[in-house]
């Protein structure tokens, strides 16, 4: 199935995709092409007493701002995203559920080095539909100590992909957030996908794109950067899948975690802490 990945009509595919997702067509065009969109996707505001507005290009839907607020609390991590759970779990032995019956390795996914402070760590991995807003918040105030980047593929990122793709989240690009949270320690995995050519991050002038397969790159912030809860740090520039790793400080346990299949909206409660 590689083979598939090395074809040119999967390069001209993509281009054709990113045109037609970027343009910004003319208004009464847009307003069909949008229309037909959404109808094809089953999309509704969360809000149905407004009527739905006519975005310049599909981009500018994707990338659009969040309905929904956090609640300001120092234990709890909340949903960066709007998503559905497509699982969760805990890190045993340095391995992480994929889907049904099939792991990969959390030093594959994220550096080595890193991957051994989250043996034991709780986990969810967050679908990003296209009826979802594709920015990505804080999940907690507190310190985003680096950034990593790792090239990588574009494999779909649903299934039948996830059950017969093994270390599919592994294999695809991916931009790796680091936290320093006042109750634990958090990583946030942002995994590319068939469709997405970019990730861009809100604290520095640049984003993320392809190069050769598993170049690696890492940014260490010489004075960690505060970020609030609920403020706008990352965008898909289609949609995708974000994994976090949550590993509590002495002191904090977790309570519960939100169910596989669950639906998430910006600000709901992922990870329940306990202090004490």
């Amino acid at each position: 199935m590689d083979i598939f990945f090395k074809f040119s009509f999967y390069r001209c595919y993509r281009l054709i995709v990113s045109f037609f997702v970027s343009t910004k067509f003319p208004f009464f065009l847009q307003k069909f092409l949008q229309f037909i969109f959404f109808k094809c996707i089953r999309f509704s505001p969360l809000n149905t007493d407004t009527s739905i507005k006519v975005y310049p290009s599909l981009q500018d839907f994707f990338t659009r701002e969040a309905e929904g607020d956090f609640v300001h609390d120092q234990v709890g991590v909340f949903s960066p995203v709007e998503a559905m759970i497509q699982c969760q779990g805990t890190v045993q032995s340095g391995q992480v559920l994929q889907a049904k019956g099939l792991s990969y390795e959390l030093s594959q996914l994220i550096p080595s080095d890193l991957g051994a402070k989250f043996e034991g760590a709780t986990f969810a991995t967050l679908y990003l539909a296209p009826t979802d807003c594709h920015r990505i918040y804080a999940p907690l105030t507190g310190k985003l100590l680096s950034v990593h980047h790792i090239a990588g593929h574009f494999w779909p990122v649903r299934q039948p992909w996830l059950q017969r793709v093994p270390g599919l989240y592994a294999q695809n690009e991916r931009v790796i957030g680091v936290f320093d949270l006042p109750s634990c320690m958090l990583v946030m995995v942002m995994v590319a996908a068939f469709n997405v050519g970019s990730i861009t991050v809100c604290f520095e002038p640049y984003s993320f794109r392809s190069t050769t397969y598993g170049d690696y790159s890492m940014h260490q912030f010489p004075s960690p950067i505060l970020l609030t809860q609920g403020q706008h740090m990352a965008t898909f520039h289609l949609g995708s899948t974000v994994i976090l790793f949550c590993q509590p400080k002495p002191g904090f346990t977790i309570a519960s975690v939100k169910k596989t299949q669950d639906k998430l909206f910006i600000g709901d409660s992922l990870f329940s802490l306990n202090q004490g």
